[in-house]
């Protein structure tokens, strides 16, 4: 079976794979024996792969990424550490940092570093921070820098300057735009690419300062981004997921009572305050727009039908500039349709109604 094949398959079936977006379909962390780094080892056959769905990143112009449309996780943990092990494909290698408009693949994932929040899934916000680990293909290249020239500095002087790390990098941030490396590096990782996939394994103490921690019998919120350096992935332009959830132990979520309920957590989940502000009371500033502040949702039954509404989750929505001169609109509305079922999708309307 050729490549090209294997890669249409991977997309065929990911399209057909359980609905795994849903909030009744979870990653269980599941302990083990201690195991290596190695994406191919052994241990990771005692644990079933889930695919997560993913979309493109529009809700900051200019927005990217969408070639990946998902992701298998699996998550194994010790009496010391916690591992996962994500599985995309990608027809074509990118690993090679030359400073230029070719940029490589990676992958990150991202948990509240706070328990009991659940900030928005894009890098969270103000007062509510996340815990990103992010895997680079570069990273593993011994050469990082092939095309460098140094004739008048020493040869490792472009690493001293540019500083690509070589290991995963262990991350904070509280919203777009403020994403900082921890002061401990704790994170380890490993990648391989073989015939049109990428499998990385990520590793990490389950408790250190400052960091996510992952305590025996409780759920952890989890979400998955990656990047196709192809495509022109790079920085917030990827494929990201919502948040799922991260099983430890036998601890099952809890479900909501009613639709207004679920609806009310489809509304974290989806980080839709990021754009319409707690409870959708609005007042979020977006320079230029027509319509700047962004206005409330919880009266939205006042000027839409709910189908309208539907129409507007599922598609998304560019806001249109008030001076076509000025700067763009930095908010846009993303397209949920690659994400929300229907189900959520309801229940968020009924929430909103």
């Amino acid at each position: 079976m050729n490549k090209a094949l294997r890669y249409a398959i991977f997309l065929f079936c990911g399209l057909l794979a359980p609905s795994s977006h849903a909030w009744d379909v979870s990653v269980v962390s599941q302990q083990t024996k201690p195991l290596s780094l190695e994406p191919g080892d052994p241990a990771w056959s005692q644990v079933a792969p889930v695919a997560v769905r993913l979309a493109p990143q529009k809700l900051l112009a200019p927005g990217g990424g969408g070639s990946v449309i998902s992701v298998e996780v699996q998550s194994l943990r010790t009496q010391t550490d916690i591992y996962f092990r994500l599985r995309w494909a990608d027809p074509k290698k990118d690993s090679k940092f030359e400073l230029s408009d070719q940029f490589v693949d990676a992958a990150a994932v991202q948990f509240p570093l706070n328990a009991g929040q659940l900030p928005p899934p894009f890098m969270g916000a103000q007062g509510q921070p996340v815990n990103i680990w992010r895997w680079s293909a570069a990273m593993q290249e011994p050469d990082r820098f092939p095309q460098a020239y140094a004739d008048y500095h020493r040869p490792d002087a472009i690493e001293k300057t540019v500083r690509y790390p070589d290991r995963p990098e262990d991350l904070v941030a509280e919203g777009f735009g403020t994403l900082g490396r921890r002061p401990s590096q704790a994170v380890e990782g490993n990648g391989a690419w073989s015939e049109g996939y990428w499998t990385v394994v990520l590793k990490r103490s389950l408790a250190v300062q400052g960091g996510a921690a992952f305590k025996n019998n409780t759920i952890v919120p989890v979400a998955f981004a990656v990047w196709d350096g192809s495509a022109g992935d790079r920085d917030g332009a990827k494929s990201f997921s919502v948040w799922q959830n991260l099983l430890l132990d036998r601890k099952v979520p809890t479900l909501a009572k009613n639709n207004i309920q679920r609806g009310r957590q489809v509304y974290a989940r989806y980080g839709c305050a990021v754009c319409h502000g707690p409870a959708g009371k609005g007042g979020i500033p977006n320079p230029n727009a027509q319509i700047d502040p962004i206005p409330p949702l919880n009266r939205v039954a006042e000027g839409f039908t709910e189908e309208e509404v539907k129409t507007v989750v599922r598609e998304g929505r560019i806001p249109g500039a008030k001076d076509p001169d000025g700067i763009q609109p930095q908010l846009w509305m993303n397209s949920w349709k690659n994400l929300m079922d229907e189900e959520e999708l309801d229940a968020l309307v009924d929430y909103l109604f």
